[in-house]
């Protein structure tokens, strides 16, 4: 289970973190 919420956070976290910079 860790493993997978570490595997699924990190892409969604990319992703948001790229949307914010683009917006800025």
């Amino acid at each position: 289970a860790r493993g997978i919420s570490t595997d699924g956070l990190r892409p969604t976290f990319l992703t948001i973190n790229g949307v914010i910079y683009a917006i800025q």
